[in-house]
């Protein structure tokens, strides 16, 4: 292990910042949260309670832009995320689904990685929602060769704090982020709560481009772009 006197040599290792974002778990999130997990070392998991737009299913696009809704079918919909249970006839849902997409995507440039990248999300046996959309992250995140720290936020630890702003900031502190990336909205209703501990919050501020909307989901962009364009337009607007 490196001693304080050897890193001081190097003030790169001593100065570096160590960026997170936060986001709770979801079938394939949209475009904008992927922008901002690029930007990030560490991304933070929490759980979050379920409601009308609960994480077991995601919009995609056609090549004529015809929207399709698919999900995981689950039981109990409305137990916390961490609570619910997938429908039991799996093999037949997991099936179905996978036809689903390679149907919508029939066409597009890259549409056999976005159905491979779907097989591989479902190719997995467990009875909690949860499992199947941690599975699914982690395999697009392969899918877009990205190296990132993950977090998984606990339940029983989140109840110990007064809100969401104080779970997040222990997780920050915790794992000696100096600066946590959000959307907008939240990032000024959270700044001057963090920059009291030294932690800088950062507003995103990709707004998508002519090629990659930030509210399509990232298997959309998969479907039509190579990893290395989907990158780029990423890189665009800062």
């Amino acid at each position: 292990m490196e001693t304080a006197t050897h890193l001081a040599s190097k003030p790169n290792l001593l100065h570096m910042t160590k960026s997170a974002t936060a986001l709770p778990l979801s079938l394939f999130p949209q475009s904008f949260v992927f922008e901002r997990i690029s930007k990030a070392d560490i991304v933070f998991l929490l759980s979050d309670r379920v409601d009308d737009k609960f994480g077991n299913d995601c919009v995609i696009r056609s090549a004529d832009r015809a929207v399709t809704r698919i999900q995981i079918p689950v039981c109990n919909r409305r137990a916390p995320v961490d609570d619910v249970v997938v429908s039991p006839d799996r093999s037949t849902w997991q099936s179905a689904l996978e036809a689903e997409v390679r149907r919508v995507y029939r066409g597009l440039p890259f549409a056999s990685a976005a159905t491979e990248l779907v097989t591989k999300s479902m190719s997995y046996t467990s009875e909690w929602l949860l499992d199947y959309l941690m599975h699914a992250f982690v395999m697009t995140l392969e899918q877009l060769d990205w190296r990132k720290k993950l977090v998984r936020g606990s339940v029983v630890e989140r109840r110990q704090f007064g809100d969401a702003a104080d779970y997040l900031l222990y997780l920050g502190l915790k794992n000696d982020c100096d600066r946590v990336i959000l959307g907008a909205d939240q990032a000024k209703k959270y700044r001057g709560r963090f920059s009291a501990k030294s932690v800088t919050v950062v507003s995103q501020n990709w707004e998508g481009t002519p090629l990659l909307s930030p509210r399509d989901s990232i298997l959309d962009a998969i479907a039509r772009y190579s990893v290395k364009d989907i990158l780029k337009e990423m890189d665009k607007q800062h």
